[in-house]
């Protein structure tokens, strides 16, 4: 009897880590997920199938082609009948906000389901880290971001280290506050901005008041200092190594910020969850609550990352990809199965 391992379970554990990956590994979960890959050459290709099915979405969802790929892929599945599909799926437009998305949705029979291990199911939703700083000033730190804060009685100071911040500042005149990312300092003019630090470039979204951005730029490669002032609803790009004759704001549009702010929101992660398990999750974080009526339906499963606060987004992906048929009551939806 060969102990090799079966292709679907390695391409289901693939997809989750796919999903786990975009929401963020610490420490530990990454080195979770290099002894995993290392356990074979059986696991590096499914991950790569996997990553590659996914990576070649990404130009549907640049073109806008999103929706009509999610539901050709409804389509298409419907039409082979097939149980315990693995299809990873890109369905920013689904969701209110682009946050990218994993889903496996597959119709398990009863008998697998009885014979699933329930530690091996759940549904978690995760907040992105709240600091609240001595004055009073609360710093949201996406997945993976580090900073180092270093008030005195001249002035407060947050060095932004890696990743992206947002900042709403308590505005005190006598005590100035500023952010250092990547030798862009940021300060304020009473407001609430958003910072990301990447390799290349450093960006201000400025969500609330006014923001003051000093920058070193390299002209005819001798240095030159900048301040550009940045307002509610404007963004600004400060190249870090490349040479700029200067900095100008552009403004943000709703759906921007909408994409900019989107990990500031609960997510809810999937491991092959029951979409019971994962109704209830959802019914916890929303007014708008959901049933389902068929317990066949109910036992459909799902492995991915979601907004939690987006009940009827997650509504409308069953809705609009899979065929589930909804009815809708007021400020609750009832999820049936095809007829």
């Amino acid at each position: 009897m060969s102990n090799a391992p079966d292709s679907r379970e390695l391409a289901k554990a693939a997809s989750i880590w796919l999903a786990r990956r975009d929401a963020g590994l610490d420490a530990a979960a990454e080195r979770e997920f290099a002894g995993w890959l290392n356990e074979g050459p059986a696991h590096q290709a499914a991950w790569e199938r996997v990553n590659r099915a996914w990576n070649a979405t990404l130009p549907a969802v640049s073109s806008g082609a999103a929706p009509a790929m999610i539901q050709e892929l409804g389509r298409r599945r419907s039409r082979r009948q097939r149980r315990n599909r693995l299809i990873p799926v890109a369905c920013l437009a689904v969701v209110l906000v682009a946050l990218t998305l994993k889903l496996r949705l597959s119709e398990a029979p009863a008998s697998l389901v009885a014979k699933t291990d329930p530690a091996q199911i759940g549904a978690e939703v995760i907040r992105p880290e709240r600091r609240l700083l001595e004055d009073g000033t609360v710093v949201e730190l996406n997945t993976g971001t580090k900073i180092a804060v270093s008030y005195t009685p001249a002035k407060r100071r947050v060095t932004l280290l890696s990743g992206e911040a947002h900042f709403a500042v308590v505005h005190n005149p006598a005590w100035p506050f500023e952010v250092d990312a990547g030798g862009v300092v940021v300060r304020d003019v009473g407001t609430q901005f958003l910072i990301r630090l990447k390799p290349e470039l450093t960006e201000v979204l400025v969500t609330e008041g006014v923001v003051k951005v000093d920058a070193t730029l390299v002209v005819s490669a001798s240095p030159k200092a900048a301040r550009v002032v940045v307002t509610a609803g404007n963004r600004l790009a400060i190249p870090l190594h490349d040479t700029a004759a200067s900095l100008a704001t552009e403004p943000a549009s709703s759906e921007e910020t909408r994409k900019w702010l989107a990990w500031r929101g609960p997510r809810l992660i999937l491991s092959d969850t029951s979409l019971g398990d994962a109704v209830t999750a959802l019914n916890r974080e929303n007014a708008f609550q959901i049933s389902v009526a068929d317990s066949a339906l109910a036992r459909m499963h799902l492995s991915g990352v979601f907004r939690a606060d987006n009940a009827e987004g997650f509504v409308r992906l069953l809705e609009t990809s899979y065929g589930v048929r909804v009815e809708r009551q007021d400020n609750r939806a009832i999820l049936r199965g095809a007829p």
